[in-house]
């Protein structure tokens, strides 16, 4: 009997060593490369959240005001974060009774990382030191997750009628940016989200880039 003749069937034998090693240098190439724009995503994402969450406890307050005839005080805190330095990232609302009492209205809320509200007085007008919340014996300062007492706190309030305590002749706003970079008012953050108040009326809308 004449001798068989061996033959290869290349798909049997699966990829080489070069093959394999060719096949993970690609994908940690696509890897390094989608990690950025993933990052980039999920931050304009939180930016953007939270930059809605003011907005929706803004307009909340506002409703809340008017709907009790009570006075609804928002305030946003300058708290710690794990891994974090301090900085604007909380909000609460209160209602303010007749004799000057202050009843939470709501939890804190804490915007997700890595969004802030940007300290930078020219995007962020409400965090102006004239708006720095001034405790008294009724409405005393409140010890938060964290913080304690020892916290910065901007607040502003919006009366009965819907309109606000701030002045009518300056314009309102909080920008809310990326911690990593925040930018400044002369050189604007490439992702960001502005709540704006219209002082005289108590409207609320957000800008976007």
């Amino acid at each position: 009997m004449p001798p068989q003749t061996l033959h290869t069937n290349r798909s049997a034998t699966g990829f080489s060593l070069i093959e394999l090693l060719v096949v993970v240098a690609v994908i940690a190439l696509l890897a390094t490369l989608a990690v950025p724009a993933f990052n980039a995503i999920t931050n304009a994402g939180s930016i953007e959240h939270s930059a809605d969450q003011i907005a929706g406890a803004c307009g909340l307050a506002r409703q809340t005001a008017v709907s009790k005839n009570r006075s609804v005080e928002v305030r946003f805190y300058e708290v710690p974060a794990e891994g974090w330095p301090n900085d604007f990232r909380a909000f609460q609302l209160f209602e303010i009774g007749d004799s000057g009492e202050a009843t939470a209205l709501t939890k804190v809320v804490t915007l997700r990382l890595p969004a802030i509200i940007s300290r930078d007085i020219g995007l962020s007008t409400l965090l102006d030191n004239a708006q720095t919340k001034v405790w008294t014996v009724k409405d005393p300062q409140v010890a938060l997750p964290r913080a304690g007492t020892t916290y910065e706190c901007r607040a502003f309030r919006f009366r009965p009628n819907g309109t606000t305590d701030l002045p009518v002749d300056a314009k309102w706003h909080l920008t809310v940016v990326d911690a990593k970079k925040p930018g400044s008012a002369a050189q604007p953050p490439d992702n960001f989200a502005t709540v704006w108040i219209e002082p005289a009326t108590g409207a609320v809308k957000i800008l976007r880039p």
